[in-house]
């Protein structure tokens, strides 16, 4: 099970994607959190794939999944502005995300 820092910036990636209109539920987020022990942790291409598949229904909402993961876990500068290029991210590691989470003030450093 991942640590704590990591399941709170999980809930609040779910809270993103209802926000952008995915009809994500508590329940498909406990399982997403269930999937990422048997994800590839060293790039982001597992992660973004496992939540694809049990997070998203529908065809329709998946590029609503693709630009929602992109601008939730993409690190920001200083200023706010997104570190990465549009639709592409950095090397994934597990202190990267809690970097990201604590950039959005939902995990301290």
């Amino acid at each position: 099970m991942p640590e704590a820092g990591f399941l709170n910036g999980l809930l609040h990636f779910g809270r993103f994607l209802r926000q952008r209109g995915l009809p994500v539920t508590p329940a498909r987020m406990m399982d997403f959190s269930r999937a990422i022990p048997e994800c590839d942790l060293s790039s982001y291409h597992d992660l973004f794939l496992a939540g694809r598949v049990i997070l998203v229904d529908r065809r329709d909402d998946l590029p609503i999944y693709d630009e929602a993961f992109l601008d939730f876990w993409r690190p920001q500068t200083a200023d706010g502005a997104p570190e990465a290029a549009p639709h592409a991210l950095p090397h994934f590691e597990p202190r990267h995300v809690l970097r990201v989470l604590a950039q959005r003030r939902l995990v301290e450093e």
